[in-house]
């Protein structure tokens, strides 16, 4: 409901059909025409007016109909409407095979192009109003299939009709008759082929089928003549007629292909190979094509194969022979292992047939013949061998036979080394490859055998001598050489170390770098060596804070000279550094002038030192930061220190606009509209909008609700000023004036009767805008053909049009037919440079 102009503090009620309502409600009032009026009043109930309405509730018309009973798809199928609604438009929807189209309510007579369950629609419209889908099937039936009859089988003595089911026949009548003699079977059958026995060759049978329908519609025939024949002359060839193969372990099936010719065409025939020799014929699959003969299954020996091929009545015969000979067999014995100094004994073991061929492959070995079946072989080094063996018999090779040999290479002994100590001796040896165990002699005396690289002779004086013999156990087929030495106890050295770190404790920063920590060794031999461990330090002595982390480490350095060990200490204590939990508070508003800065000290070691910018700061927070870039620093009593370097952003003044119309006509409504475009970082977070007019609030909400307003204002100079709240707190505002004023007004006709004396005789552009000039004035008829045209004149002083056109537009020319002309107007005034008014005028007689 829209009331002009507005009427502050009124209310307003509605009633339908008289009765106090505050919603229409169709289902409720019904079909037919209801009144609705709305009674507005004002002034404390002594001022009202009232507007009324009619509204017309039309009924929803309804989509039943009926289907007749499906039958042939030959046959129409009756489709009659039943909703009961008269004078509407009926929509049908019969599917996209239907023949014919179908109007109205009916009855339709209905048919279709294909068989099958077809769905039904139909929709009613009537006044507007749309019923619901109704939705029906029918099944329509198909036509039968023709039979499709064929010859079976046409032998020498008779034939064999068949013909492929057809769908929806319950049966069929046959009628089977001599060419040119009797009939030889009139009458019904259910099954799918029919037989002529008896025959004498060449007689010529045929058959009518006809098909026996059960859905309703029509009956089928097909026919087909067949003919009793007699047996070609065919002629069955082979690949090869004599297949020779020498019989190995891996010799696969061989295949048995043929071909034949002359043959009976388009029969299936029955093909089968056999032998007489019970073991042959076992060696045969027929269950494959082309069949397969087993030479494994047959054995060695001449296999002769008989092929028998039969159509119908016809058959024909051909063999091939098969020839399998026996394959040698390669096979020998021998080491597997040998060493470089030794000859390897090969025995034959293959094949004793005789005429067999031996083909040795010595992988490099000199071979040597000792008997028939036995043979050395010598190799010069050592390696891994492959001795290879190959026999021919008959023209058949066997498959090879190879055995892998080992030559082991000559071994060395062991290598003793000797730790000489004050009153020991500990030899040590490296493992020796091959060696099970080692027998250790001292003096010449057997200390027993074991399996350990390492022995002590203790007990000793210094510059004792001791003789260290081993003999080492073989595993391998080369023995492992004795080996000995000699060695004497000796006195440890005298050795002092001193220790001396570049510093013993330290801060763990960012930037710690390691210490050094300086060795000195006297009393040493050259033969002396030190080696570093302890938490965080290498093997250069230089200590890593980092790795080794907060808390005191020690650090232990162990020296070896003469087989006898010493070793110092020293300690660097890491000291952890004091953390700083902070936080920044950002100023809120681009107005606000500082900040805050909240921290806490964790770590490093009380009491702290807390500065920001090189000031003493005692307690957090810490306001009044300025704008800028910060630094705070903390230091613990240890010296540690901490730094947290943050950043005081003021926010950047966001900013709107008030779009609108600068200049409004008096009594005219004006809208003005907020562009946000300059507050899009806080679209998301704006608070509240107020509108002022004049000082007065017209307006306050969310940007939704006060996101323009629409307002008619006083004569004058006007101004709006509107206020954005934003992010709980912050606000920034806009005026915009603006001024409401008379202003000029331009009026073209909308009719004239040329001729009339009425004063309305002509077109001509009207105008309280002394400013305003016309640079070029067209008019045009309905098909877009120019019938006048003025240039150059000042719209105070027009020039006008006549209702003519022709060579002196204005004064003579023709009279335009009546009718609805298209006017184009270009013009400038001092407030505009450029102006197009279009619109029609309709002339009248």
């Amino acid at each position: 409901m829209t009331v002009t102009p507005p009427v502050a503090n009124s209310t307003g009620t509605f009633t339908v059909n008289g009765t106090a309502a505050a919603v229409f409600n169709p289902s409720a009032l019904g079909a037919g025409t209801h009144t609705v009026q709305y009674t507005l009043t004002w002034d404390n109930n002594r001022c009202s007016q009232s507007s009324t309405i009619q509204v017309i509730v039309r009924p929803t018309p309804t989509s039943d109909f009926t289907v007749g009973p499906g039958g042939c798809v030959l046959d129409p199928v009756t489709v009659t409407y039943t909703g009961g609604t008269t004078g509407a438009v009926y929509t049908w929807d019969f599917g996209a095979d239907k023949i014919g189209n179908y109007n109205g309510p009916g009855p339709h007579q209905v048919l279709w192009t294909n068989a099958g369950t077809k769905t039904i629609t139909l929709t009613v419209t009537k006044d507007g109003c749309t019923s619901t889908v109704t939705t029906k099937t029918v099944t329509v039936n198909p036509i039968l299939a023709a039979p499709v009859v064929t010859c079976a089988d046409q032998r020498i003595d008779g034939v064999t009709f068949g013909w492929d089911p057809v769908a929806n026949a319950s049966g069929y009548n046959i009628k089977v008759d001599i060419v040119g003699g009797a009939n030889v079977f009139t009458g019904t059958v259910t099954g799918t082929t029919y037989d002529v026995p008896g025959l004498s060759e060449g007689t010529q049978v045929v058959i009518t089928v006809t098909a026996i329908s059960s859905n309703g519609c029509p009956n089928t025939t097909g026919t087909v003549t067949c003919k009793a024949t007699a047996c070609p002359n065919a002629k069955i060839t082979f690949p090869n007629k004599v297949i020779t193969q020498c019989l190995t372990p891996t010799l696969p099936l061989i295949p048995l292909p043929y071909t034949i010719a002359n043959n009976l065409p388009n029969e299936v025939p029955t093909v089968a190979w056999s032998s007489s020799n019970p073991l042959t014929n076992s060696a045969i699959n027929n269950a494959v094509n082309p069949a397969t003969f087993n030479p494994q299954i047959a054995k060695e020996g001449n296999h002769t194969l008989v092929l028998t091929y039969q159509q119908k009545d016809c058959i024909w015969k051909d063999s091939i022979l098969v020839v399998l000979k026996p394959t040698p067999v390669a096979s020998f014995t021998s080491d597997n292992k040998i060493c470089v100094s030794d000859q390897l004994l090969v025995t034959y073991t293959g094949t004793s047939t005789t005429g067999r061929v031996l083909t040795w492959d010595t992988d490099g070995a000199v071979k040597t013949d000792i008997t028939a079946t036995t043979f050395n072989f010598k190799w010069a080094t050592a390696g891994s061998y492959t001795v290879g063996l190959e026999i021919t018999l008959n023209g058949c090779k066997s498959d090879p036979f190879t055995k892998n040999i080992t030559v082991e290479d000559l071994n060395v002994g062991p290598v003793i080394s000797c730790q000489e100590s004050l009153d020991k001796i500990v030899f040590t040896w490296n493992s020796v490859p091959c060696a099970s165990e080692y027998e250790v002699f001292i003096n010449g005396v057997s200390k027993g055998k074991q399996t350990g690289l390492t022995y002590t002779a203790s007990g000793l004086v210094e510059g004792e001598m001791v003789e260290l013999q081993i003999k080492s156990t073989s595993t391998c087929e080369c023995p492992i050489p004795t080996v000995m030495t000699t060695c004497t106890a000796k006195a440890c050295p005298s050795v002092v170390l001193k220790l001396t770190p570049a510093q013993t404790s330290i801060c763990l920063t960012a930037t710690v770098t390691k210490i050094k920590v300086e060795v000195s060794v006297t009393g040493n031999t050259p033969d002396g060596k030190g080696t570093w461990s302890g938490t965080g330090v290498d093997q250069n002595g230089n200590f890593d804070p980092v790795v080794a982390g907060v808390g005191v480490h020690e650090l232990t350095y162990s020296y070896t000279d003469s087989n006898c060990s010493y070793s110092e200490k020293t300690t660097i204590t890491v000291t952890a550094l004091p953390q700083i939990i902070w936080e920044a508070v950002q100023p809120e508003c681009y107005d606000d002038v500082s900040g805050s800065f909240i921290y806490q000290i964790a770590g490093g070691t009380p009491p702290y030192t807390t500065r920001m910018d090189g000031t003493s700061v005692t307690t957090s927070p810490v306001n009044g930061v300025t704008s800028g870039s910060h630094t705070f620093v903390v230091t613990d009593v240890n010296g540690c220190s901490a730094t947290q370097t943050f950043e005081i952003k003021i926010p950047a003044q966001p900013s709107f606009d008030i779009k609108g119309p600068g200049i409004i006509n008096i009594n005219k409504e004006a809208t003005h509209t907020l562009d946000l475009t300059g507050m899009a970082a806080y679209i998301n977070v704006i608070d509240s909008v107020v509108w002022m007019q004049n000082g007065k609030r017209i307006c306050s909400g969310t940007i939704v609700t006060c996101g323009s307003v629409t307002n008619i204002s006083k004569l004058g100079p006007n101004e709006y000023t509107v206020t954005i709240y934003y992010d709980n707190g912050c606000f920034v505002t806009d005026v915009f004036p603006y001024v409401v004023t008379d202003l000029y007004i331009t009026t073209f006709p909308e009719i004239i009767n040329p001729g009339s004396g009425s004063g309305n005789n002509t077109f001509h552009i009207t105008t309280s805008d002394p400013s305003l000039f016309v640079k070029k004035m067209r008019i045009y008829d309905r098909w877009g053909n120019l019938v006048f045209i003025a240039e150059n004149f000042s719209a105070s002083d027009p020039v006008s049009w006549n209702g003519r056109f022709g060579s002196d537009v204005k004064g003579g020319g023709t009279h335009v037919v009546p009718g609805v002309y298209v006017y184009i107007f270009e013009m400038e005034s001092d407030s505009e440079s450029s102006i197009v008014e279009t619109g029609d005028v309709t002339v009248i007689r």
